[in-house]
């Protein structure tokens, strides 16, 4: 597949909201991980599409997969063994380890509570992945390219519904909105639809397409603002950004108390960022693809999995909430901002890359 800055910039913008998100500067900066849902639809559907024919179809794709997750994922997952040995931190480790060398601590955020270590919280989504690799790659060499279609529209108008009926039978049992919030977020199923939006434009190409998904993009956009409007006029100041404690926002366990946000807010997402993909492959040059943004992007899983554990520091000897929104805190964020990058860059030139550079001698041809 030709490679393209524009999708790691906008990799580096995912990210980006991400880290805005749990230093609390951005209330709907979790979008991000959304993003990076589309993304992964996108660019490993057309792997899949281009080594189709391939003898070694299963082994090449498992094998770069491997290469890149597992390195830094059982690298880090090593050092909280060894800081647990030590100091007994993060304390819930014992609880979640398995959970975590599985890959199914998203099913232990379902249905067994979410927790609160910023050591691993944020890992729920790389279990979504790794789940979406177990089965995506059977369902597209199975399928021929017509019902491969099929099956993404079906994905597109069906998940949202699963969204819907899932809160409807799981409130019977349960009626608390966070949990609900939270079971819908978390599961890998009621997320199809993000991986579908991205394979479709894999699958249906960039070309062929790009007219109608803007189109469709600018209807959504009004969609999504129709939407948020209804939601706040039922709701109130609930869905609208505040620093009340005693109000909610944009965040994912809130949207099924917010006019139905669960079911349709997602759809919106994904179909917007399908739309950011285009743009970003039919455009040579983007406002997301500079230089900065597209290096972010290259080494955004480190990013990713490291910002967290150094924010747990920063809480751990600031009083973070008291300066957070003050000029001390913004410039505390640049700080670690400029911190979380920098050992992202290490990470990925010292240890991730001398694993992705063995995919010329693994991978067959």
């Amino acid at each position: 597949m030709k490679y393209s800055s524009g999708l790691d910039g906008l990799r580096g913008i995912s990210v980006v909201f991400v880290i805005l998100y749990h230093y609390g500067y951005l209330r709907f900066g979790w979008i991000g991980v959304q993003m990076f849902f589309v993304l992964s639809g996108y660019l490993i559907t057309n792997i899949l599409l281009e080594d189709k024919k391939s003898d070694h179809y299963y082994y090449n794709f498992y094998s770069k997969r491997i290469l890149r997750i597992f390195p830094l994922y059982f690298f880090y997952i090593m050092l909280l063994t060894i800081l647990f040995a030590v100091v007994r931190q993060p304390d819930d480790y014992e609880g979640n380890i398995k959970w975590l060398i599985t890959f199914t601590y998203n099913i232990k955020r379902m249905f067994f509570g979410e927790g609160v270590s910023l050591f691993f919280t944020h890992f729920w989504s790389l279990s979504v992945e790794e789940q979406f690799y177990l089965f995506w790659p059977f369902i597209v060499y199975k399928f021929s390219e017509l019902r491969l279609k099929c099956i993404l529209v079906l994905l597109l108008v069906g998940v949202p519904g699963l969204r819907y009926l899932l809160v409807e039978i799981a409130s019977i049992w349960n009626n608390d909105s966070w949990w609900l919030g939270s079971l819908v977020y978390n599961s890998t199923f009621c997320q199809m639809d993000a991986f579908a939006v991205g394979a479709i434009i894999a699958t249906i190409g960039v070309n062929n397409i790009h007219i109608r998904i803007k189109n469709i993009a600018y209807l959504t956009l009004a969609f999504l603002i129709t939407g948020l409007t209804i939601a706040y006029c039922i709701n109130g100041s609930s869905v609208i950004y505040s620093f009340s404690e005693k109000t909610q926002y944009l965040k994912p366990e809130y949207l099924v108390e917010n006019g139905y946000m669960h079911v349709w807010f997602y759809s919106a997402i994904n179909l917007l960022t399908g739309f950011m993909i285009m743009e970003t492959l039919t455009n040579s040059r983007t406002i997301i693809d500079n230089k900065i943004m597209v290096y972010i992007g290259k080494i955004s899983y480190g990013v990713y999995v490291y910002h967290l554990p150094l924010l747990w520091l920063v809480k751990r000897y600031v009083d973070f909430n008291t300066i957070k929104f003050n000029i001390i805190g913004s410039l505390l964020f640049v700080l670690y901002f400029v911190v979380v990058i920098g050992i992202s860059a290490l990470s990925y030139h010292f240890l991730e890359y001398r694993f992705l550079k063995l995919k010329k001698i693994i991978v067959k041809a």
